[in-house]
């Protein structure tokens, strides 16, 4: 679809206001030309207000899914503090075991 469309045609010279009846045929065409350069170009502003709302849509649900996606991987994130921190307190819950045992084994 070629979005260049021409110019509307330009009268060049001033006539006085006629009756349909008495336009020459010139002036018929000229006028038809320059509704049909309307038309064309009103069906391109609603071609592309259509494009721009759907892409609004788009960047809206888009917008979504990234809020729902933030908020999943902050609870992911949470959720692997809460067991770095687990691993943590049990490694040194079984080295104080570890050192507890070898106190033993020494004593025997």
């Amino acid at each position: 679809q070629n979005y260049r469309s021409r110019s509307p045609p330009v009268q060049t010279r001033s006539s006085p206001a006629r009756s349909p009846s008495r336009e020459n045929p010139t002036d018929i065409e000229q006028r038809n030309s320059y509704v049909l350069y309307l038309e064309n170009q009103l069906q391109r502003v609603t071609t592309t207000t259509l494009k721009v709302e759907k892409m609004e849509e788009k960047v809206a649900a888009f917008e979504s899914q990234l809020s729902a996606f933030d908020n999943k991987f902050q609870n992911l994130l949470g959720l692997v503090k809460e067991v770095h921190s687990h691993a943590d307190q049990r490694e040194e819950e079984i080295l104080a075991e570890f050192k507890a045992m070898k106190a033993r084994l020494k004593t025997v």
